[in-house]
Parts: C-alpha cells; structure tokens; sequence
C-alpha cells in the first residue's frame, strides 16, 4: 500500500498537471481581464491539492508546475519582441516563452516546499503560514537579483479600486499578502480540522478583514484631487512602427511626426495656461538627434505654439559621459530648444537593454547593439518653479518603493516614458499600464505615461485613469495635473515586515498548538 505522503508516479503527474492549469487559469485575475474572483477560485483548489499528502519534493513539483503555468501565460506577450521584423534573435522566441516562466516557478515552489515542511496545512497556523509564505516569495521574486515583481497577485485588484487603495497604506506586496489570504480561505476552510464554532469565527475575521479594506478604501476615494489650472501638459503618442522605428533613412520621418503632432496641439493651447509640458516617449529622439543644432532648432520652433514658458520631456539615447557608451533617457529641453535636464534610466532590463555576462555569453541585447549602460537612481527633476517630477524609463515604473528619490521631497508627479510596441496587440501593454497605477496609489502622486504605442494617459493619485489612448493610436491628450495628497499613508517596508511577523506568529502558534497536543 501507498502510504499517505507517499504519492504515485501517476498521481504525481496528475497533480502537476491540476496545479499547471491552475497557475495558467489564474493569469485571468491580471490585466486586462482583472476578474479577481479566479483567483479565489484557483488558489484555494491549489491549498487543497497541496494538503492531499503532497509533502516534501511533490509539493515543490505542484509549486512549480503552478507557477509554470501562470508565467509562461501570464507572460506569453515578452517573446513578441523577437518577432519584430528584423530582429536576428527571432529563433529564442521559444525560449522566450518558456525559460523565464521555468525560473520564476521556482519561487511559489520553494514557498510552498518551506510551508509544508513547517506547517500542518489542517490548521490555522498552516493557513496563515501558507499565506507568509508565498507572500515572502512574491516579495523577493520582486527584490532579489534584478527583481521581477510582473503580475503580483494583488494586481487583480487593477479594476476595483475601493479595494486596490490598500496599497496606500503600505504597498502593493502588503495588498497581495491579503489578496491570498482571502482567496485561499475557502480552500482552507473546506478542510479545516475544527468544530463549527471555531470555523464560523475564522470565516468571520476572514470578512471582517476585506471589509475593512473595502471600507477604507471607500473612504480614501470620496473626495476626488483637484486639478492644477496653471500647467498644462500635452502628451505625445505617435504610434511608429517598431520595425520601422530604428530604421536610419526614416529617422528623420520619425522626427517630424512628433514635431508635427506637437505643433498642431500647440495652435489649439489655452492662452491661460502659464506653463506647458510637452512630453514624448521612450526613445522619441535617437542619438543623431539628441543635442544636433539643426534638431534642437525645430524642438524650439515648435514649442515657440504655446503660450509663455513650454518644455519638451522627451526619451532619448544619449551618449555617457566617457562617450564608451549609451544612455537610455529622458531629456528635458526648454523653449530654445537648449537641453537643461537630463535622467538616465537605472533600472535596464536584462537581455533587452543590456547583455549579463556579456564576456561569457558573446550576443548583443534585443535593442542591436552592445547595450545601455545605466543611471545612479531615482531623481526628482525640474525645470521651472512650481512642478518637480520623478522621471522613470519604461518599465522602472513596476517596481514598488523604487520610483522616487530618498531623502527629497515629494515631486508633485512620476513621468514614464515607454514604448509597448515591442509587444503588439497582447496582455502585455494592459499589464504594463495596470502597474503603473499602483505606483500613484501607494505614493499618493499623478502618474503621467506617454507610449510610442500602448497606453498614453493621466493617473491620478487614487489609482483612477484620467484620460487614456488606445493601443496603436496616433494621438495626442491635452490634460491638466491632478494634485498629489498632502500626504501619503504609505510606510516603505510596511508590507516585507507584516509577512515576516506573520511567518514568525503562525509559526509560533503552532509549536504552542502542538505543545498542548502532546499534552493532553
């Protein structure tokens, strides 16, 4: 006979292909589907299957295989970037789409290998020591080496933001530890080894806890920022062709199209408004074009359209100081066309922007040649009195507690700058912008993102859109900028210190359970 920790070979396989399938219907809670209630579905099928005898190296497998399946759908969109006409690395396209979800399942795998080795999943202590510890890993799948923190559970939350402005108190990872915590309950309480009593209370202080988070977030929302009349901002998206993009002989092309859409919007602008920002995204102006007179020229010719003080934020590629390398940044160019403010993207992305271990592995990064080389941090930037902002490239934007400077004063907004043409028509650019509305609740200020193509919009501090473009849309949105709160609720490292308190007290909890067992 079988005994109960010991699985079948075919049981085994069942049960990781159960947990598979699991992982992959789960992507549905994410952008830009966002229909939470999959994942109380699904993570409470996963705390059941887990407890079934599932110990040790099976409960890692069922871990893994989870977790397979919710990356290599969730992130199916990132190998679209090597199908973009002219890209030589076209064959990794199937590596694409399988190394990187292989490697990000091995973080719900050890969660759930560290839970079962230390928990009786039966009990209340094994319930809350699942949730810290698969919160745990969620925090360090976003901190540890480059950090990745792309589709963190409390993301479902995207589309209901009463419940999503807990990430105001702490941030995203303390809203993710409860979204499992929820959405793992009733899997938990199905079999719970207790009396009803004890179970109509777990499940009351299970309520009672999302109430709670409903009702602040309820209240967080009842008065909505005010808008800021004196600047205005212009927002460009072009929607050039990613195949066309980088292609030398319609550089200049690409060029005009920005000056052309900025111009146009400029004859229109208000003559009330005493500031304007014209932004641009993600590589707007390529090296060629960065600080050439001729180019600078025209950026001040068609600011010369809007009334009084006007400034172009624009991505671009800029060359180091050593002139050995590249710059992924955002520069910042006043009405005569003079550069005055320049931000060089920190946060590059791996194989994309730069090659790790390039003296080892002899390619070049997607971007076509030997790679940017970053920036010292976050900074908060400004070129005339009234308005400082934090400037973030790309996808510097999904990375909780990183996106402004320590020790300077709060900015009065985040400015992201991105290009999700990479990705085309996919849950990519959804995904994309739903993160960049997090970063505005949990620091309680505007975001305002311009795309090449994706989502170019205005955010407010409560998570809300303001105004949006579609997907490969050529347009530009005239806004005004929404306050920041006075303050934020948020305490950085709130969230990473409420799972280990969690880990510890459950652990705790049960030593002292199975010290009155013996006991008895």
């Amino acid at each position: 006979m079988t005994s109960p920790g010991h699985k079948k070979k075919s049981d085994k396989i069942v049960g990781a292909a159960i947990a598979f399938a699991l992982g992959g219907l789960s992507v549905l809670a994410m952008a830009p589907y966002e229909w939470p209630i999959v994942l109380f579905f699904t993570l409470s099928s996963l705390y059941v299957l887990l407890s079934s005898g599932s110990e040790g190296k099976v409960a890692f497998l069922y871990g893994w295989s989870f977790g397979f399946g919710y990356f290599v759908f969730g992130l199916s969109w990132i190998g679209n970037a090597l199908l973009v006409e002219g890209n030589e690395y076209a064959w990794a396209y199937p590596l694409a789409l399988t190394v990187l979800p292989a490697l990000l399942g091995f973080f719900p795998a050890f969660a759930v290998y560290l839970w079962r080795k230390l928990y009786d999943p039966f009990t209340l202590p094994g319930f809350l020591g699942f949730t810290a510890s698969l919160s745990l890993f969620e925090w360090l799948r976003g901190n540890i080496l480059t950090g990745f923190p792309w589709n963190l559970f409390g993301y479902t939350w995207a589309g209901f933001l009463p419940v999503a402005q807990i990430a105001s108190f702490s941030d995203v990872y303390c809203l993710t530890a409860l979204t499992i915590l929820w959405a793992s309950a009733a899997g938990f309480m199905f079999i719970y080894k207790a009396g009803t009593a004890k179970k109509m209370s777990v499940a009351g202080v299970l309520i009672l806890t999302f109430v709670a988070s409903l009702l602040f977030g309820l209240n967080r929302l009842k008065t909505p920022p005010i808008n800021r009349d004196d600047i205005s901002f212009v927002l460009v998206q072009p929607n050039i062709s990613q195949s066309e993009k980088w292609t030398a002989d319609l550089l200049p092309q690409h060029f005009n199209t920005h000056l052309d859409l900025t111009e146009s919007e400029g004859l229109t602008a208000p003559k009330s408004i005493k500031t304007t920002y014209v932004i641009w995204p993600e590589t707007a102006i390529p090296l060629p074009f960065t600080a050439h007179p001729d180019a600078k020229g025209m950026i001040a010719q068609a600011l010369q359209y809007y009334p009084e003080t006007a400034f172009l934020l624009s991505g671009a590629v800029t060359r180091s100081l050593d002139e050995k390398g590249y710059h992924n940044s955002l520069v910042a160019y006043n009405r005569d066309g003079e550069i005055v403010q320049t931000f060089n993207k920190f946060h590059l992305v791996p194989f994309g922007e730069y090659m790790p271990l390039q003296e080892i592995l002899p390619l070049s990064p997607v971007v076509g040649f030997s790679g940017f080389k970053s920036g010292p941090g976050p900074q908060t930037l400004s070129v005339s009195e009234g308005f400082s902002f934090s400037p973030l490239v790309c996808y510097e934007i999904i990375f909780p507690n990183h996106v402004l400077a320590n020790g300077e004063a709060r900015p009065d907004a985040i400015i992201n700058v991105t290009n999700d043409s990479w990705y085309g028509i996919s849950a990519g650019p959804y995904q994309h912008f739903a993160q960049a509305r997090f970063r505005a609740i949990e620091e309680g200020i505007p975001v305002i993102r311009v795309a090449n193509s994706g989502f170019t919009g205005v955010i407010d501090p409560h998570g809300k859109i303001i105004s949006r473009t579609e997907l490969y849309e050529k347009k530009t949105l005239r806004i005004n900028l929404p306050q920041s709160l006075k303050k934020k609720n948020y305490i950085s490292y709130l969230s990473i210190g409420m799972i280990l308190l969690t880990l510890i007290i459950s652990y705790f909890l049960k030593v002292m359970t199975n010290r009155c067992t013996n006991h008895d």
